[in-house]
């Protein structure tokens, strides 16, 4: 009906113009009729108006309906193209996560395997050299597995940073190891909390993983190695009531299963094969993997050895102005201390000079210049008169001790010689120690400098 209208309008006006054009060619036309018409004609302007203004509402409207549809259809395009990516970078992380476990689950293997060969060992330095391998192996297993808990940390934080319940749960199953909320994007932060963590055995942790010692909180392996603030085990007896408080609720299976700070037990199970170690050298000779001992003591008991098995008459002159208290194995740090003597009284000494200083306090008395690095806690010398070393042979220890080199029979000029020095580059690592010879024609110095004094 509205286009009846429309077209009869349409016809009328055009009634309404033919009669105005017939009025104008009259010479003497209506002007009633002329004005009459003008009237009409004004109407039917007004009236196509305001159908071209609805109809353009109606335009406008269509165009703004088509636009927002578009818009939606491109929301749709990028949310699925970011749950394909959000889908990809899952699949990664939970390879990484598979990688990780499947490298730490190796080197516990390799590792019982090389304590499987202790019986065919050497006794002496072999001994010696397994318990120092057996230390490092451990703090090696135990920064691998920090590194693999920060990232796999990091990463899950990343990967269910806009998902609030799966974030709830990753807060609160790092809230019992220290690790706050602000921490979970910063792995370097999360690594920094897990070196403060306490590493004892949790109960029942004999039934789950394997047989275990009887642990004596008084010789732990780790105890000197972090400050006493948070226990792993009551960390993880808090997280594991913390993961059963979530297995109800609808979060990502990876999250659920991934046991991230289970993987210390890769450490605690390397620390079990230690005390084990530990317990059947004892057996042998009474030799520990970690003792406490002055300095000064070690280098009474050394002397003496040195003296009573070398039969030799030399007079040494002790300053010990730093006298700190080392926490390592005794028998394996009284062996190096000897094995200076010996190189001393072998090399025809009559006199032998031991100063020791703290290089924090006493920097000004120490004649040689310090090694690169935070300032060591402890600086000692041992100073003779017996005949001294050529240039050459100083360079050749020098670069074995500090690792330029390899082992070479020309380190000494004894059928099957060097045995001190390679036990004393096997124990500096054990502290973070550092040595060189000097020596001018006359006489040697040794200068040895220890970053730390506990293992």
């Amino acid at each position: 009906m509205g286009a009846n209208n429309r077209y009869n309008r349409s016809e009328e006006k055009s009634d309404v113009i033919k009669t105005i054009e017939k009025l104008l060619e009259d010479q003497n036309p209506d002007l009633e009729a002329l004005r009459g018409g003008s009237a009409s004609l004004l109407v039917e302007h007004k009236a196509l108006v305001r159908e071209y203004r609805m109809l353009h509402r109606i335009c406008t409207w269509q165009q703004e309906k088509l636009g927002v549809s578009e818009e939606k259809l491109r929301a749709y395009d990028e949310l699925f193209t970011v749950l394909k990516d959000k889908s990809s970078k899952v699949q990664k992380i939970n390879l990484k996560l598979m990688d990780a476990n499947a490298e730490l689950s190796e080197k516990q293997r390799l590792l019982v395997r090389l304590l499987g060969e202790v019986s065919r060992m050497q006794l002496a330095g072999d001994r010696h050299a397994l318990r120092n391998m057996a230390q490092l192996s451990m703090e090696r297993e135990r920064f691998r597995v920090i590194e693999a808990i920060s990232n796999q940390v990091a990463l899950l934080h990343n990967a269910y940073f806009s998902d609030k319940e799966a974030r709830n749960y990753l807060i609160a199953s790092c809230a019992p190891f220290g690790i706050s909320e602000i921490m979970l994007k910063d792995s370097d932060a999360v690594r920094e909390q897990l070196l403060e963590l306490v590493l004892d055995i949790p109960e029942g942790y004999d039934e789950k993983k394997t047989e275990m010692l009887p642990l004596n909180p008084g010789d732990d392996f780790l105890a000197s190695l972090f400050p006493d603030e948070i226990c792993f085990s009551r960390a993880y007896d808090e997280y594991e009531k913390v993961r059963g408080s979530f297995r109800s609720r609808n979060l990502p299976d990876l999250l659920l299963k991934a046991d991230i700070f289970g993987l210390f037990f890769s450490v605690l199970e390397i620390h079990k094969w230690i005390r084990e170690m530990n317990r059947r050298f004892s057996a042998m000779d009474n030799i520990k993997i970690q003792e406490p001992v002055l300095l000064s003591e070690a280098l009474r008991l050394a002397a003496q050895q040195a003296v009573h098995e070398k039969d030799l008459e030399v007079f040494i002159q002790e300053d010990i102005q730093h006298d700190p208290l080392f926490n390592t194995s005794r028998n394996a740090f009284i062996f190096m201390l000897r094995d200076l003597f010996y190189n001393a009284m072998e090399a025809g000494a009559t006199r032998i000079h031991i100063l020791s200083l703290d290089p924090g306090k006493e920097r000004m008395l120490i004649s040689h210049s310090l090694p690169h690095g935070p300032t060591p806690v402890l600086y000692l010398c041992f100073e003779d008169n017996g005949e001294g070393m050529s240039r050459s042979h100083i360079g050749r220890i020098n670069g074995f001790l500090s690792g330029k080199t390899k082992y070479s029979d020309t380190l000494s000029g004894k059928k099957q010689g060097g045995l001190g020095t390679r036990n004393l580059k096997t124990f500096l690592p054990l502290h973070d120690a550092s040595c060189i010879y000097e020596s001018e024609g006359c006489g040697t110095k040794v200068h040895l400098y220890f970053a730390r004094t506990a293992i």
